[in-house]
């Protein structure tokens, strides 16, 4: 059964749970706008698009399912190529934390596309920078994007 074909099954649920838990520990939780590294201002798990104001943690948490839910729908549809459920989860926190303009224009995106997940997983450590500055705790997360990515990922050496 293809990755598209579980989708309609239910997978999709399962997926975004999965990616809400992964994404959540890595953003943290701030009920008060801050200044991200790159000059941003955010609230809550890492939300840029909302409005700038102290929320509760049940709020954080809402706005947080409900935005992955949209990144993972977005990653669903433009990943062509049928990738295991864990590299799903990979891609999705990937595109939260980049933006889905960058995540569209990536050569991981291409690489997937191509068949070359493998190659596309390969891409996370690439984006370990803000601005030309590398960030351990972004590094950090690039490798456990890239474990999770390539862990159900039938690897032929």
């Amino acid at each position: 059964m293809s990755f598209r074909t579980k989708t309609l099954t239910g997978i999709t649920a399962a997926g975004i749970a999965g990616s809400a838990a992964f994404i959540a520990p890595w953003e943290g939780l701030k009920t008060t706008p801050y200044s991200d590294l790159g000059g941003v201002a955010t609230v809550c798990f890492g939300e840029t698009n909302v409005e700038m104001r102290e929320y509760t943690e049940a709020e954080c948490k809402a706005m947080l399912q409900e935005s992955v839910a949209g990144y993972y729908n977005h990653v669903d549809v433009s990943v062509t190529y049928d990738v295991p459920l864990s590299t799903q989860i990979a891609f999705t926190s990937f595109a939260y934390n980049v933006g889905l303009g960058a995540f569209d224009s990536s050569t991981l995106l291409k690489k997937a596309n191509r068949g070359d997940v493998l190659g596309a997983c390969n891409e996370l450590e690439r984006w370990s920078y803000v601005g030309r500055m590398w960030i351990k705790g972004l590094n950090n997360r690039r490798k456990a994007e890239y474990a999770l990515c390539v862990a159900d990922l039938e690897i032929k050496t």
